[in-house]
Protein backbone atom coordinates (compact mmCIF):
# COMPACT_ATOMS: atom_id res chain seq x y z
CA UNK A 1 0.00 0.00 0.00
CA UNK A 2 1.59 3.59 0.91
CA UNK A 3 4.33 4.26 2.25
CA UNK A 4 4.18 6.47 5.41
CA UNK A 5 6.71 8.70 6.23
CA UNK A 6 5.73 11.85 9.67
CA UNK A 7 5.44 15.04 7.76
CA UNK A 8 4.11 17.63 10.26
CA UNK A 9 1.02 16.77 11.48
CA UNK A 10 -0.28 14.09 9.13
CA UNK A 11 1.63 11.45 7.71
CA UNK A 12 2.71 12.05 3.84
CA UNK A 13 1.55 8.97 1.17
CA UNK A 14 4.16 8.55 -1.85
CA UNK A 15 1.81 6.44 -3.67
CA UNK A 16 0.17 7.14 -6.42
CA UNK A 17 -3.23 5.35 -4.92
CA UNK A 18 -3.63 5.88 -1.16
CA UNK A 19 -6.14 6.51 1.38
CA UNK A 20 -6.29 10.20 2.69
CA UNK A 21 -9.09 9.32 5.52
CA UNK A 22 -10.06 5.84 6.39
CA UNK A 23 -13.56 5.30 7.55
CA UNK A 24 -14.36 8.01 10.55
CA UNK A 25 -17.15 9.95 11.55
CA UNK A 26 -18.22 13.81 10.89
CA UNK A 27 -18.24 16.68 13.02
CA UNK A 28 -19.77 20.05 12.59
CA UNK A 29 -16.37 21.54 11.89
CA UNK A 30 -14.06 20.88 8.62
CA UNK A 31 -11.20 18.11 9.89
CA UNK A 32 -8.54 17.37 7.65
CA UNK A 33 -7.77 14.42 6.70
CA UNK A 34 -5.37 12.22 8.70
CA UNK A 35 -3.06 11.92 5.63
CA UNK A 36 -1.70 13.98 2.36
CA UNK A 37 -0.74 12.48 -0.57
CA UNK A 38 2.86 13.78 -2.44
CA UNK A 39 1.77 15.22 -5.82
CA UNK A 40 4.65 16.77 -6.89
CA UNK A 41 5.23 16.45 -10.79
CA UNK A 42 1.72 15.12 -11.08
CA UNK A 43 -0.85 16.00 -13.00
CA UNK A 44 -4.23 15.20 -12.00
CA UNK A 45 -5.80 13.78 -8.86
CA UNK A 46 -9.04 11.48 -8.93
CA UNK A 47 -10.41 11.89 -5.24
CA UNK A 48 -13.38 8.92 -4.24
CA UNK A 49 -15.38 10.02 -1.46
CA UNK A 50 -17.89 7.62 -0.39
CA UNK A 51 -20.43 8.68 2.91
CA UNK A 52 -22.62 6.99 5.11
CA UNK A 53 -25.42 9.44 6.28
CA UNK A 54 -26.38 9.81 9.72
CA UNK A 55 -28.13 11.95 11.28
CA UNK A 56 -26.34 14.95 9.92
CA UNK A 57 -28.48 17.05 6.84
CA UNK A 58 -25.39 17.01 4.57
CA UNK A 59 -21.70 16.32 4.29
CA UNK A 60 -19.31 19.21 2.46
CA UNK A 61 -16.32 18.32 1.30
CA UNK A 62 -13.34 20.48 0.38
CA UNK A 63 -9.77 19.69 -1.32
CA UNK A 64 -6.97 21.56 -0.23
CA UNK A 65 -3.22 21.89 -1.93
CA UNK A 66 -0.04 23.14 -0.24
CA UNK A 67 3.13 24.63 -2.32
CA UNK A 68 5.54 24.78 0.60
CA UNK A 69 5.30 20.97 2.30
CA UNK A 70 2.57 21.02 4.27
CA UNK A 71 2.98 24.15 6.11
CA UNK A 72 0.23 25.78 5.01
CA UNK A 73 -2.75 24.70 2.79
CA UNK A 74 -5.18 26.65 0.30
CA UNK A 75 -8.72 25.82 -1.01
CA UNK A 76 -8.76 24.28 -4.54
CA UNK A 77 -11.23 24.36 -7.02
CA UNK A 78 -12.37 20.73 -9.14
CA UNK A 79 -14.34 19.23 -11.09
CA UNK A 80 -17.14 16.72 -9.99
CA UNK A 81 -18.55 14.21 -11.78
CA UNK A 82 -22.70 14.58 -11.38
CA UNK A 83 -23.98 11.61 -9.09
CA UNK A 84 -27.58 12.00 -7.58
CA UNK A 85 -28.41 14.12 -4.35
CA UNK A 86 -24.43 15.86 -4.94
CA UNK A 87 -24.00 19.57 -5.16
CA UNK A 88 -21.04 21.44 -5.84
CA UNK A 89 -21.66 24.95 -3.93
CA UNK A 90 -19.03 26.70 -4.88
CA UNK A 91 -15.95 26.04 -6.93
CA UNK A 92 -14.12 24.83 -3.90
CA UNK A 93 -17.40 22.81 -1.79
CA UNK A 94 -19.11 20.07 -2.74
CA UNK A 95 -22.06 18.94 -0.84
CA UNK A 96 -23.43 15.27 -0.38
CA UNK A 97 -27.41 15.01 0.75
CA UNK A 98 -28.70 11.75 -0.13
CA UNK A 99 -29.22 9.37 2.45
CA UNK A 100 -25.89 7.64 1.54
CA UNK A 101 -23.21 7.65 -1.23
CA UNK A 102 -21.31 4.83 -2.96
CA UNK A 103 -18.84 6.84 -3.91
CA UNK A 104 -18.36 10.47 -6.11
CA UNK A 105 -15.64 11.14 -7.77
CA UNK A 106 -13.56 14.39 -7.92
CA UNK A 107 -10.91 15.48 -10.77
CA UNK A 108 -8.02 17.89 -9.48
CA UNK A 109 -5.97 19.77 -12.33
CA UNK A 110 -2.90 19.69 -10.32
CA UNK A 111 -0.08 22.82 -11.24
CA UNK A 112 3.58 22.39 -10.57
CA UNK A 113 4.18 24.03 -7.79
CA UNK A 114 1.69 21.95 -5.50
CA UNK A 115 3.57 19.63 -3.07
CA UNK A 116 0.66 17.88 -1.22
CA UNK A 117 -3.18 17.10 -1.17
CA UNK A 118 -5.46 16.74 1.24
CA UNK A 119 -9.19 16.86 2.26
CA UNK A 120 -11.19 18.16 4.15
CA UNK A 121 -15.04 17.60 5.62
CA UNK A 122 -17.77 17.86 7.74
CA UNK A 123 -21.75 17.65 8.69
CA UNK A 124 -23.91 20.57 8.05
CA UNK A 125 -26.89 20.70 9.86
CA UNK A 126 -27.95 17.76 12.34
CA UNK A 127 -26.01 15.64 14.52
CA UNK A 128 -23.07 14.33 12.86
CA UNK A 129 -23.08 10.65 13.14
CA UNK A 130 -21.93 9.63 9.46
CA UNK A 131 -18.77 8.13 8.28
CA UNK A 132 -16.94 8.82 5.37
CA UNK A 133 -13.98 7.23 3.36
CA UNK A 134 -11.37 9.61 0.95
CA UNK A 135 -9.17 7.53 -1.60
CA UNK A 136 -7.10 9.55 -3.64
CA UNK A 137 -5.13 8.23 -7.31
CA UNK A 138 -2.58 10.62 -8.89
CA UNK A 139 -1.37 10.75 -12.00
Amino acid sequence: MATIGAHGPASVLADRRAVLRASTTLTASYVASTNSVNVTGRDVAHIHIAWVKGDETSMEVIVEVSSDNGTTYDEIGFTAVPTAGVTVVSDTVLQFATASNTGTNIRVALDKNFHLLRTSEKATAGTPTGTRVVLVTVN
